[in-house]
């Protein structure tokens, strides 16, 4: 429907039918920029932009950011879904051998309510520093094992864990946990990010804090960053034009990014080439949710090869 109308442009924050979705957009010569690229076909397409490395980019950063802590071995528990145990394993055990991380998956089915197993079962191969992958009941099972044997390893997580169903109920055992994001909740983009929700959902319980309602944030970001990446385009809007005008983005300050610039040309990631930006902030997570101590993690170098 989208092609068949003549949009000049699709943005999303983030999707899990990007395999599908991309191809028909991209194959119409339409410019499909999202968020967070998390299909083969939304990071190697033509005409597609990826903003930031989605979960790829989640993994680089773990993976730097562990080495820089001395990690030695780093376990992945995984929700046991293709899109996410293909890229734990092959672009997980990729950045992790680049940076000289040990490295092992762990899968489990989605909806597990018991990942005890799984957690004693990283600890048995020798972790010192775990992560998990998956939604936000993998998250809580997650932590509730990880409660339940009284572990005191260094543990990672992804965004969905930031939920406020997983704060309220597990914020004690998530508070420490590093964390990789696009997104800060300090800055002039903050606070531009709390007057958009103050203006267009007001009556919505959303939390102004980006970081704790990121889902929101993203959507909002994918936005304005598309708009941000056309200022300075003259003449007659066309997909033609926007699309040579995200080919052209360079340097353009990620919304809510912290200072984290997007360039377009395929030089962020080599082997990634639609990805536009190698680098991620990361942070720990405290009880209520909010990350504190972000800083930079370039992980440009470990997707080298």
């Amino acid at each position: 429907q989208m092609v068949e109308r003549g949009v000049v442009a699709v943005t999303l924050p983030f999707t899990g039918f990007g395999a599908s979705q991309a191809p028909i957009i991209t194959g119409a010569g339409i410019a499909y920029v999202t968020g967070s690229g998390n299909s083969a076909e939304e990071l190697t397409a033509p005409n597609s932009f990826a903003l930031t490395g989605g979960y790829p980019g989640n993994l680089g950063a773990f993976a730097q950011h562990a080495a820089d802590q001395g990690i030695e071995k780093f376990v992945m528990v995984t929700i046991d879904v293709p899109s996410a145990t293909q890229a734990a394993e092959a672009l997980g055990g990729s950045v992790f051998d680049n940076a000289g991380v040990d490295y092992e998956v762990i899968a489990a089915a989605p909806g597990t309510p018991d990942l005890t197993p799984e957690l004693q079962a990283a600890v048995d191969a020798g972790a010192d520093a775990i992560g998990v992958t998956g939604d936000v009941t993998f998250c809580t099972s997650f932590l509730q094992a990880y409660q339940t044997l009284a572990l005191d390893l260094t543990r990672y997580v992804i965004a969905p864990c930031i939920d406020p169903t997983v704060i309220e109920s597990l914020g004690s055992v998530l508070d420490g946990s590093y964390v990789a994001t696009p997104t800060s909740d300090a800055g002039e983009d903050a606070e531009t990010y709390a007057a958009i929700l103050d203006l267009y959902a007001g009556e919505e319980d959303i939390d102004p804090n980006p970081t704790i309602s990121a889902g929101v944030a993203a959507g909002v970001g994918s936005v304005v960053n598309l708009a941000r990446a056309m200022e300075g385009l003259t003449g007659e809007v066309t997909a033609e034009t926007v699309l040579a005008r995200m080919q052209e983005a360079t340097d353009v300050p990620l919304f809510l990014g912290g200072g984290v610039t997007f360039t377009c040309d395929g030089s962020a990631i080599a082997m990634l080439p639609d990805v536009c930006s190698s680098t991620f902030q990361v942070g720990q997570v405290t009880a209520d949710g909010t990350i504190e101590n972000l800083e930079p993690v370039d992980f440009t170098e470990l997707f080298a090869s």
